[in-house]
């Protein structure tokens, strides 16, 4: 028994030290996944068991400043996020720009009008060659930076750099390549950030909303960001971060404008759509990774099947979500309209019906009580309410 224990031990170290990234192994929470799993763990309970219990017999929170900020700083957050690996692209067009220049000034020097290598009608052929080659260099680089800006949408590493056919994870020390790795750190750093959603909902006693889906899509992801990080930060999976990222652009918009009060809730009628929105993202990021089952690419099998196949528990779990929030709603709601009118129609009948039988009830009649003034009785009357409205 030891001697296993032993083995599996040597195994995991074995994982964790020469099989993983090496530039990220001394950043915070990468030496082990279990500080990342513990916290999931907790968050689990906290949100399920622990923190109703504590609001039990309190007051709900009223967060509405709070929210408003952490929905403001959730957006920017996530625009920095899809918008950083653009910024890596334009590191390197920089990169390229000062490495022309470099090579231009050394040219000029070696074949300028001073050189007296070649003849004075060489060194001006060879000028407008050398003046030719650089400024089509120049033009190429300024040529492709207009086309990234123009796809902004696809921002995230993926405007022009990146193939989306396939994509190898850039191991080196590069600073772009380090650049891209920071910003996957960052990403998975920002899934604890929404841990503060569901959060939230317990502290304003909202429980009916800490759903299945919720409290499963929030504490698996940190941990599956964490295995990407440590052995594939950057890379094709990078794709899914990026998408993901920019449906939280437009989600957390949508609670920053519904943390604004009612009167903001009547131009919120696109709510369903941000799970649609949602179920687009993971079909987008199943074809995506498992494109790669397909062809040649020198990236790793696991972690297309990795992310593959949490795109695909995350697409039916938020179908289900959909169908039983608005499908079933909505048909329930038709089905008590139904059921309303028709009850109305019959009793708009009922009185005719009884009339036929000459039957008269208790509830179609008023009961008066009047004196008779030439005996002194007390009679009672009926009055055929029939007929007649309120």
């Amino acid at each position: 028994m030891a001697q296993l224990v032993a083995a599996v031990y040597d195994s995991y170290r074995d994982l964790m030290d020469n099989k993983s990234d090496p530039r990220v192994n001394n950043w915070a929470m990468m030496s082990s996944p279990f500080p990342t799993l513990f916290i999931c763990l907790f968050y689990a309970y906290f949100v399920k068991v622990l923190g109703p219990k504590l609001m039990e017999n309190r007051k709900p929170f009223e967060l509405k400043r709070v929210l408003l900020y952490y929905n403001l700083f959730q957006v920017a957050l996530s625009t920095w996020l899809f918008h950083e690996r653009y910024r890596a692209d334009e590191f390197e067009r920089k990169r390229k720009r000062r490495t022309i220049v470099r090579e231009f000034s050394y040219s000029a020097t070696r074949y300028g009008p001073r050189n007296q290598q070649l003849p004075a009608q060489g060194v001006k052929e060879k000028t407008h060659e050398i003046l030719s080659v650089y400024i089509l260099k120049f033009s190429s680089i300024e040529t492709s930076h207009c086309i990234v800006c123009s796809v902004q949408s696809l921002a995230s590493g993926w405007g022009g750099y990146y193939s989306f056919r396939c994509q190898p994870v850039d191991y080196s020390n590069s600073p772009m390549a380090l650049r891209m790795a920071r910003g996957c750190w960052w990403y998975y750093f920002s899934k604890f950030t929404e841990f503060f959603d569901t959060i939230f909902f317990v502290l304003r006693k909202k429980n009916n909303q800490v759903s299945r889906l919720h409290v499963i899509h929030h504490g698996v992801m940190p941990l599956s960001v964490w295995f990407g990080v440590k052995f594939s930060p950057g890379g094709h999976s990078s794709f899914f971060g990026m998408l993901n990222t920019f449906v939280h652009i437009v989600m957390y918009s949508y609670y920053f404008l519904a943390a604004l009060g009612p009167k903001i809730q009547p131009y919120l009628w696109w709510k369903k759509y941000l799970t649609v929105l949602q179920m687009v993202q993971f079909i987008l990021v199943i074809l995506h990774a498992f494109q790669l089952l397909f062809i040649e690419c020198d990236y790793s099998k696991v972690f297309v099947w990795w992310i593959g196949m949490h795109a695909v528990m995350f697409y039916f779990l938020f179908r289900d979500f959909y169908v039983q929030t608005y499908k079933k709603s909505n048909a329930a709601a038709k089905t008590s309209v139904n059921k309303e009118t028709k009850v109305n129609q019959e009793n708009a009948k009922q009185p005719n019906s009884e009339k036929e039988n000459g039957k008269m009830y208790a509830n179609e009649y008023k009961m008066a009580t009047g004196y008779i003034s030439d005996n002194g009785l007390r009679n009672r009357v009926f009055i055929d309410n029939r007929g007649f409205q309120e």
